[in-house]
């Protein structure tokens, strides 16, 4: 009985001292703070590459962040340790809202998204084109 109590006890401090180093910062998490989203793909018409909608969540002192990024193929995207996903970022913006994508021809990435709160708005990507149109704007 006096091995459980110890046990438990061991493990409670374990929990307790990992919570607290994780909310000073002392210690990485073993997921990251970062979470992130599949919210859509869409794969290029000659399938070489594919472009995927993103929405990152670290965590309830920070705002969401809406991204599209680009890769060659169907592997996956590398996860930094902090849980994010920076590779082939081509369109990253602050807040929760619709990202919409679509391949204009083979080469061409069409963009849909509102234009505030935009931190990166790639034109190119490995020779590949990007056009940005905003939500309910007539061309």
């Amino acid at each position: 009985m006096r091995h459980l109590a110890l046990a438990v006890g061991v493990a409670t401090g374990v929990l307790v001292m990992t919570g607290c180093s994780r909310i000073a910062g002392d210690l990485p998490s073993l997921t990251g703070p970062c979470s992130e989203t599949v919210k859509h793909a869409d794969k290029s018409p000659d399938g070489r590459y594919t472009a995927v909608v993103f929405e990152r969540d670290c965590g309830a002192t920070t705002d969401y962040v809406m991204h599209v990024n680009l890769r060659e193929g169907s592997r996956a995207f590398r996860e930094e340790r902090s849980g994010v996903i920076r590779e082939g970022s081509v369109f990253v913006r602050e807040g929760r809202c619709h990202i919409g994508i679509r391949w204009k021809d083979s080469r061409t990435l069409v963009v849909t998204a509102p234009k505030d709160d935009v931190f990166q708005r790639a034109r190119a990507w490995r020779g590949m084109s990007i056009i940005y149109d905003e939500p309910g704007v007539a061309r």
